[in-house]
C-alpha cells in the first residue's frame, strides 16, 4: 500500500510527493487563495483517506499545513468551501 499522492508536471517532468496519510488516499482536490491584487497568495491540496483524516497540503513545498481529525470512518469525498 503507497498512501502517497504524487503530483507530475507534464512541461517539465518534475514529480512531487505528499507523504502523510497512513492509509489509502481516496479524496483530493485543490484550492487557490488569491490577494487582493488577483495575484496568487498560496495553492493548496486537500486530500481525504481511509486513515479518517483530511490533511491541507502547501501545493508547491509539499509541506502540510493541516492535519484535520474527527472523522470516524474514511473520508470519501471532500470539497473546500469559502468561509
Amino acid at each position: 500500500m503507497d498512501p502517497v499522492v504524487y503530483a507530475y508536471d507534464l512541461t517539465t517532468g518534475a514529480i512531487k510527493s505528499y507523504e502523510g496519510h497512513t492509509s489509502w488516499v481516496l479524496s483530493i482536490t485543490t484550492h487557490i487563495i488569491y490577494k487582493e491584487d488577483g495575484s496568487i497568495k498560496s495553492q493548496w491540496l486537500l486530500t481525504g483517506s481511509d486513515d479518517t483524516t483530511v490533511r491541507i497540503w502547501d501545493l508547491n513545498t509539499t509541506k502540510c499545513i493541516e492535519k484535520l481529525i474527527g472523522h470516524t470512518d474514511a473520508v470519501t469525498c471532500i470539497t473546500f468551501a469559502n468561509n
